[in-house]
């Protein structure tokens, strides 16, 4: 997707039933732009918005009672960690702190560069 996703796909987002973890987290992956920056396993959703506002869109577009349920972590520079037990499991995070990782990482070398 290389444009901002539209009116009527937020509010379709918004619009799922809280409890279709599945169904949502597939969903936000369709709309969200970058898609090595969204990792659904099933278990768990992590998101790095890449600050860039439709994505963030997406993610403010996240049934509220989902996020209640779902909720497990988030730092700063927009990354979200959604669990679907609503539990943190060291996976999800070594995976949540391996993105950021690696996210400095790119930022470092194309300082050097």
């Amino acid at each position: 997707m290389t444009d901002y996703p539209t009116e009527e796909q937020l509010d379709a987002l918004n619009r799922m039933s809280p409890i279709a973890f599945n169904a949502i987290c597939e969903k936000v992956c369709e709309l969200w732009k970058w898609k090595d920056r969204c990792h659904f396993d099933g278990e768990s959703l992590l998101l790095s918005t890449g600050g860039w506002s439709g994505n963030e869109d997406v993610v403010d577009s996240i049934p509220d009672l989902f996020k209640f349920m779902h909720f497990a972590a988030n730092t700063t520079g927009g990354h979200w960690l959604f669990s679907k037990n609503g539990e943190v499991k060291d996976r999800a995070i070594k995976a949540l702190y391996g993105v950021i990782d690696e996210q400095r990482l790119e930022r470092s070398r194309a300082e050097d560069r």
